[in-house]
């Protein structure tokens, strides 16, 4: 009991932090924890990472879901905050205020009912301009940011699942393209983000100082949650894995329980010249605006599906 007991009071105090992993030598990486670190607390103010990738020069990046604007790509730096939940995004004062409800005056938090959309008087609330912290790490780049006053309830999507409407993609993972020899014509140094809500695969593209440029490029859409992605070695074969179950936005943008492809793993193939899938090759996708590279795409496993 004392254990257990003990496990829960660290994950409090690690509430919106990446973890400094030892056995990954991350220590070893960014040369030292935070100073005075006395826990495993590697960064801090972050609100749902769930893609990290390590580039040239021991960068980490990682991919961070948002409420319902501004996902985020991020640069981890030992002892940095990241904002959350104080600022979402840049701290542009743009489409979000951080409410505090567990401090609700006169109604108690726990007479109230919470609400995405409607923030009472009674919860006292912030701008993100009013917060500042000496160790603040903004975003190298937010995705899907929207105005104030921009209209969040969509009438394709009912209440329950209205996130799925929200312009958030929902990133589950990144992985870094480098190859320049024999690889995808123009992918080299670039960042690939799977997503759960749009069953997509986006490509950003890093400039000469690791930096983002440009747009986010689509890829490889199904309706799908796309989990995970890898690379093979050969450079011009790559893996997605799907989630078992979960909501997805279908093909008409509005929300779907059961996916196409539950529980499977794509594979894309870069096929240079082919326009046209053979007998047995697969399904071929248009990975992106016309001019970019052509792929063949088939299911290589699956716990309930056919290719």
């Amino acid at each position: 009991m004392r254990a257990m007991t003990a496990v829960r009071r660290l994950r409090r105090r690690l509430a919106a932090t990446c973890v400094l992993v030892f056995a990954l030598g991350l220590v070893g990486l960014a040369g030292s924890a935070p100073a005075g670190a006395a826990e495993p607390g590697f960064s801090y103010g972050h609100r749902n990472a769930q893609g990290i990738a390590f580039g040239s020069g021991g960068r980490l990046y990682a991919v961070e879901h948002g409420p319902k604007s501004d996902d985020e790509l991020n640069l981890i730096r030992p002892g940095g905050n990241y904002g959350w939940p104080h600022v979402l995004g840049a701290r542009d004062d743009r489409a979000y205020t951080y409410a505090s409800w567990s401090a609700s005056r006169i109604v108690p938090c726990s007479a109230l009912t919470y609400s995405d959309y409607v923030i009472p008087l009674w919860v006292p609330q912030a701008r993100e301009t009013q917060w500042s912290h000496p160790d603040f790490t903004p975003p190298i780049r937010t995705f899907f940011t929207v105005p104030s006053g921009f209209r969040f309830l969509d009438s394709k999507c009912a209440q329950g699942t209205d996130f799925v409407c929200w312009p958030t993609i929902a990133p589950s993972s990144v992985d870094i393209y480098t190859a320049t020899h024999n690889g995808v014509p123009g992918w080299a140094n670039s960042l690939l983000i799977t997503t759960l809500k749009h069953g997509t695969v986006y490509r950003l593209k890093l400039d000469d100082a690791q930096q983002p440029t440009g747009e986010l490029i689509p890829y490889w859409t199904t309706v799908n949650r796309y989990r995970d992605i890898a690379i093979h070695p050969n450079r011009r074969t790559f893996y997605v894995a799907t989630d078992q179950r979960g909501l997805v936005r279908d093909r008409a943008g509005r929300p779907a329980r059961t996916s196409e492809n539950p529980g499977a793993i794509f594979e894309f193939r870069y096929r240079p010249g082919r326009r046209h899938a053979g007998r047995g090759a697969g399904r071929y996708i248009r990975p992106g605006p016309p001019g970019d590279p052509q792929t063949a795409a088939r299911v290589v496993g699956s716990d309930n599906v056919s290719p």
